[in-house]
């Protein structure tokens, strides 16, 4: 009786050790698959932050561009206006004498 019952304990520790290992196959199996999904984004990360890189370089320039043009303008104007009223000036001043 003692050698059946220690058989039966042998055989149902073995059936538990397969049931064990078949989900460790299982689990091991499943960690290879988000560790390959780690690494696509991984992978995907590097060109994202150059592109991201890029944008920022980009934007940067334009932004330079946008104020260089816009100091530009400003002085064109400020000429602009200098000369509309060294014009005006000159207008009346020619008004002054016509008149005399």
């Amino acid at each position: 009786v003692m050698i059946e019952e220690k058989r039966e304990k042998l055989e149902a520790n073995d059936l538990s050790l397969k049931n064990l290992n078949s989900e460790g196959r299982v689990l091991q199996s499943f960690i290879n698959v988000l560790q390959s999904k780690l690494d696509e984004f991984v992978d995907a990360k590097v060109p994202m932050t150059e592109k991201i890189s890029e944008l920022d370089t980009h934007i940067t320039q334009t932004y330079k561009t946008l104020a260089s043009q816009e100091t530009v303008k400003e002085a064109s104007t400020k000429r602009l206006e200098h000369s509309v009223a060294s014009e005006d000036e000159a207008e009346a001043e020619i008004n002054r004498h016509s008149l005399l």
